[in-house]
């Protein structure tokens, strides 16, 4: 789980080096703004996957009462 872990980080080095300049620049180097954009892109993506679940499974059964 370990070598993953670091795995994952050493991949993702870039990308998030790259958030963490937007961010510093976006919030003026205030960690609390930034930790709060974070915290709304967060609650944001789970807002969106849960919506679409719902499209995802109201979709199904549509499909299902046609194809009867």
């Amino acid at each position: 789980m370990l070598m993953s872990y670091l795995k994952f980080a050493f991949i993702m080095r870039a990308p998030l080096l790259e958030l963490c300049r937007e961010l510093y620049e976006l919030c003026h180097g205030d960690p609390k703004a930034a930790k709060e954009v974070l915290r709304r892109i967060r609650d944001h993506g789970a807002v969106y996957e849960a919506s679409q679940r719902d499209v995802d499974r109201r979709l199904a059964e549509l499909r299902e009462r046609d194809g009867q």
